[in-house]
């Protein structure tokens, strides 16, 4: 988390120089939504990406993902939804995002089945990708408080405490 402050220095001084792009929007839009800050102004730089490029796998998980940590999970499922039909593999952070909306709109088997395709794309790149092994045990400790019937600690939203696990 310590690096989020200067990603997002550096994000926005790329802005500054191309306006128009849409991946530094998304960018730093997804990060200000992960780090609960300028939520106002997150909604704004993802939705002026998409409107960009209105097929941007990226774009579409993140503005979902804005709409999850707002609290509206129906809208959130059907732009998390759009990614996730366009990628051709699973992603796990996709799917992870997909799980815990599922869970939030209470689709347990559903949250289920996306956070073991989750842990399926994980454990085939966790030996190589050392910084996927953070996420692998988070889904890890979903799946384990789903099985014996807890409360899943799912990302927090933006009216929260963030949890730090997102």
């Amino acid at each position: 988390m310590g690096q989020k402050p200067q990603a997002a220095d550096q994000l926005e001084l790329l802005l500054v120089k191309t306006p128009d792009n849409a991946g530094i929007k998304n960018n730093l839009g997804f990060l200000l939504v992960q780090s609960h800050r300028q939520v106002d102004r997150a909604g704004q730089l993802l939705w002026e990406a998409l409107l960009d490029d209105p097929e941007s796998i990226p774009t579409l998980d993140s503005l979902g993902w804005f709409y999850y940590k707002k609290g509206e999970f129906d809208t959130a499922w059907e732009y998390i939804c759009q990614a996730a039909a366009l990628t051709m593999t699973p992603d796990p952070e996709i799917m992870d995002h997909l799980g815990d909306t599922a869970y939030r709109l209470g689709r347990h088997q559903s949250a289920q089945w996306y956070w073991l395709q989750a842990m399926d794309q994980l454990h085939r790149r966790v030996k190589t990708e050392r910084y996927l092994e953070e996420s692998a045990s988070a889904i890890k400790t979903k799946l384990q408080q789903l099985n014996q019937g807890k409360k899943v600690t799912v990302a927090s939203l933006f009216d929260e405490t963030p949890d730090g696990k997102e």
